[in-house]
């Protein structure tokens, strides 16, 4: 799931009173997604894991697809406040059509607050938001996802010299919960409606920052799922650089955020020159 680059048109207006910046994407172009063509992925209309192209509906290239992004923020004291909104399509296909068989990118509406400041020798921020799907009315349409709100409580610290520790934990509420365990295709596959999951990242940096080790994991208490990202990178000079790692993934059920990839857990080796 990689954010893509948007052609965007963004202004920004830097006060006494706080900070404006508002970006206008007037072309959507989703993420990058799981799609079947490199990794298998678990299907609920086939109802297991497949290695299926995904059919998707692409939105028309016009404005009526286009996004909004407002963002507000002030520092206080150090403290960074801030509030912003968003209005466009979800940047993955994660709603399906069952006339047309095809997955396509939900309208939404998002709102949200953060705060992020020193703390304790490292840096805090707390986040929420509030995401409303246009489709999705009262949790009885299984094939939209339904309204969630969104808590993030993250921390990091230097606990050694050039050793980093950061740490996050989402909870996503899930809205209308018991009209869509109703209206599930298999309820006992339904996210909880409190769904949570952790981060941890680990950083070290030697050899005057040229040579980098990171772990980056996530794990999910109530789906007991996981994903480990370990990598090792060095810059020999402004030329070359090197990098090994892994994606591993697990799970106890095949049908969750990272149960589902178990069997496309990879290593890989990377070689770049610059010139």
């Amino acid at each position: 799931y990689l954010k893509k680059p948007d052609p965007a048109v963004k202004f920004s207006w830097y006060n006494d009173i706080g900070n404006v910046d508002l970006a206008w994407i007037p072309v959507f172009d989703g993420d990058e997604y799981i799609s079947g063509e490199r990794f298998s992925y678990y299907n609920p209309m086939a109802g297991g894991v497949t290695d299926k192209r995904l059919s998707v509906e692409n939105p028309d290239n016009d404005f009526d697809n286009g996004a909004f992004a407002l963002r507000l923020s002030k520092n206080v004291g150090g403290t960074e406040y801030a509030l912003y909104g968003y209005h466009g399509l979800y940047s993955q296909p994660s709603a399906f059509n069952p006339i047309s068989g095809k997955n396509f990118f939900p309208k939404m509406n998002a709102v949200g607050a953060s705060v992020r400041g020193a703390l304790g020798g490292g840096i805090a921020n707390a986040e929420v938001s509030y995401w409303n799907f246009l489709a999705e009315k009262d949790g009885s349409n299984p094939f939209v996802p339904n309204d969630q709100i969104n808590l993030l409580l993250g921390y990091e610290h230097e606990i050694a010299p050039n050793v980093t520790l950061s740490g996050q934990y989402l909870v996503q509420k899930m809205q209308d919960y018991d009209q869509a365990k109703k209206a599930a295709l298999n309820p006992s596959q339904l996210v909880n409606e409190w769904h949570q999951t952790a981060t941890i990242r680990l950083n070290w940096q030697a050899m005057q920052q040229k040579l980098n080790v990171s772990l980056f994991a996530f794990y999910s208490p109530d789906d007991k799922d996981f994903y480990l990202k370990p990598k090792v990178s060095y810059r020999q000079d402004d030329h070359w650089f090197y990098e090994v790692g892994a994606n591993i993934f697990g799970g106890k059920h095949s049908y969750t955020q990272w149960g589902q990839f178990e069997k496309d857990s990879n290593i890989y080796a990377r070689l770049r020159y610059n010139f």
